[in-house]
This record gives C-alpha cells, sequence and structure tokens, in this order.
C-alpha cells in the first residue's frame, strides 16, 4: 500500500472554488482470484468501464453555482499513470501533469447544471444515462444514453452517414466546451468519441440510474423522498 499519491494528474485550472466531487465506474476491479457470482455468460470490463466525475462549483457574484461532468475510460487513466511512473524516479518530488498533457485526447466534458447528478449510480460499463431536471417550466423529458464504446461509435457514426436519424447521434470530432459561466482559465478541449441516443418519449423522472440491463426511473416527492421506481429493461 503507497503511502501517498502514487502521480497527480491536473484538472484545468478552475477560476471558481469547486464544493466537491463524485465519482463513478462500474464495473470495479476486483482482485486476480476474485470470482463474479454471475450467471450471465459475458460482464463489461473494469478497465474499459467509463469513469464519471460530476465537479460541483461554487456561485460567484455574478454566475450562479454550476456542475460539469468529466468523461474518460479508467483504462485511459492507468495508461497515464504507468507512462508517467516509468518516466518518474522513485522518491522524486510530484509536480502534477498539466491538464494539457494528458487530458484533452482521452476525455469528454459536459455541463450537467441542468441534470439530476445526486444519483452516481448512472454509468455501467461504458454507457452513462441521464435526463434533463425537472423544472416548472419542464416536467418532462427524454432518457438520453451515451456509449463510449469505440465499435459503437464506429458503427454509429457509419451508419448515419447513409440514415438520418432524430433520435441517434454522435460527437463532432474535436470540441471546445462552452464555457458560458467563466469556470475555466484557459480554453478546454476535448475529443474522447461518444454516440449516444434519446428516447422516442418523454418521462416525468427526478433521476435516471442504470445497470448492464436496466434503466431505473426515479420520482420524489416535495420532501426529496423517494416515491416511485420504474424498470425498464433493455436486455
Amino acid at each position: 500500500m503507497p503511502a501517498g499519491p502514487l502521480y497527480i494528474i491536473a484538472l484545468p485550472h478552475f477560476e471558481r472554488q469547486i464544493n466537491g466531487i463524485s465519482c463513478r465506474g462500474e464495473p470495479n476491479p476486483v482482485g486476480l482470484t476474485s470470482t463474479l457470482n454471475s450467471g450471465r455468460p459475458f460482464h463489461p470490463s473494469s478497465l474499459s468501464a467509463i469513469i464519471i466525475f460530476h465537479v460541483y462549483v461554487q456561485p460567484s457574484m455574478v454566475q450562479p453555482g454550476c456542475s460539469v461532468t468529466l468523461m474518460i475510460h479508467r483504462q485511459s487513466m492507468v495508461d497515464i499513470l504507468n507512462t508517467h511512473l516509468s518516466q518518474s524516479p522513485l522518491g522524486e518530488v510530484l509536480q502534477p501533469l498539466p491538464w494539457v498533457a494528458w487530458g484533452p485526447p482521452v476525455s469528454r466534458w459536459f455541463h450537467t447544471s441542468g441534470i439530476p447528478t445526486r444519483w452516481v449510480t448512472s454509468t455501467a460499463g461504458q454507457r452513462c444515462v441521464s435526463i434533463p431536471r425537472i423544472t416548472a417550466l419542464r416536467r418532462s423529458s427524454p432518457i438520453t444514453i451515451y456509449d463510449f464504446n469505440p465499435a459503437n461509435v464506429a458503427m454509429a457514426k457509419n451508419y448515419l452517414k447513409h440514415n438520418p436519424d432524430r433520435y441517434l447521434f454522435c460527437d463532432k470530432g474535436e470540441e471546445i466546451f462552452d464555457d458560458i459561466y467563466g469556470l475555466f482559465s484557459i480554453p478546454v478541449y476535448s475529443r474522447l468519441p461518444y454516440c449516444g441516443v434519446e428516447s422516442e418519449g418523454e418521462y416525468e423522472y427526478h433521476g435516471v440510474l442504470m445497470d448492464e440491463e436496466r434503466l431505473l426511473g426515479i420520482k420524489v416527492d416535495a420532501w426529496d423522498r423517494v416515491t416511485s421506481i420504474d424498470v425498464m429493461h433493455f436486455g
């Protein structure tokens, strides 16, 4: 067990104070001698799993508090660690690896202020689910599933070349984060490929969770207590 950090990788510099960060990646790594108690023939790889970081930022004098989300594969973080550990002598004082030296090629930033993020169980393998927050002006919304599996992204992009689809979408390559709240001190680029699909119907959920084969639609009351859970199976 290491006595301290093995390596430090830096986020883009925030102009405002960070209130907190929540993190999720499913499945988690297991020991070499561990066994999965499951009758399923296939399981998502923990190394291929997408890791989601919700970053909550304090309000300023002129801007409201907000949240942004960083997506990255666990394998990418392991690769960064292995690469730079091999180049850093043991005992050397750790200096954070700047964001621009590691982040843009392997990550993707999203605005999530309008999306419920209190339930972090929103990823499974390389997929992530979200739904816009219910407001007085918007009582229902479609459910969106993002997929960061490179093979699925390639198939979706090829499909969309010949078959326009209002519910299916893909990334547009390298994008600069639309920093409408003035969060970062530098332009933040990211280019992790993804595709996604929106549901045809709209739902009145306060949050959506997912595992390998189900979506869970959550409703709460005025005191934020869960009142119902809808289970949607997709195989």
